[in-house]
């Protein structure tokens, strides 16, 4: 009788043990599936926040960045047809490409200012996320902020005109 009870504890034992071995398989499969997750969405903050360096957005005060941004996303709300603006964005990126002039290569940083860098520019690209341009494709973003740059360039220049004369 002895001999069965311990028998009966042991298989009881084993079965405990495998069951917790798959749900340890289930949580490091699920862990693993949030990781890629997190990495995908931070590689995306980043090539966001990329498209703000590029345009010296960064410098840019929280409240002043984030008017400008509001002001793309309602451009981008507002066009019917997204060619000329994902035009623009397109061939600025090709024209960028051609030149390779980056003063912030991270390849020439050091990894203290690499991780601060990439810090920042997943800060940008979540004010971009936080207003709904990550759904947009990568060119016709690019080509709204360039137009959008370009139309308060314009602004600008109208005052600075208008305060001389």
């Amino acid at each position: 009788m002895d001999m069965m009870a311990s028998s009966a504890l042991r298989e009881k034992n084993r079965r405990l043990e495998q069951q917790l071995h798959r749900e340890q398989l289930k949580l490091a499969r699920l862990k693993r599936q949030t990781n890629r997750a997190r990495q995908a969405d931070t590689r995306m903050k980043v090539r966001l926040g990329g498209l703000l360096y590029l345009l010296d957005w960064h410098t840019l005060t929280e409240a002043k960045l984030d008017n400008r941004i509001k002001q793309v996303a309602t451009t981008l709300a507002d066009i019917n047809d997204y060619e000329t603006v994902r035009t623009v964005g397109e061939n600025a990126f090709r024209r960028l490409e051609q030149e390779k002039e980056s003063e912030m290569t991270p390849e020439k940083l050091s990894p203290e200012k690499r991780r601060s860098l990439n810090h920042h520019k997943i800060t940008l690209g979540g004010l971009l996320v936080k207003h709904g341009l990550h759904d947009y494709p990568r060119s016709v973003l690019f080509g709204a902020l360039l137009e959008c740059n370009k139309s308060l360039m314009a602004n600008q220049a109208l005052v600075g005109h208008r305060v001389k004369s």
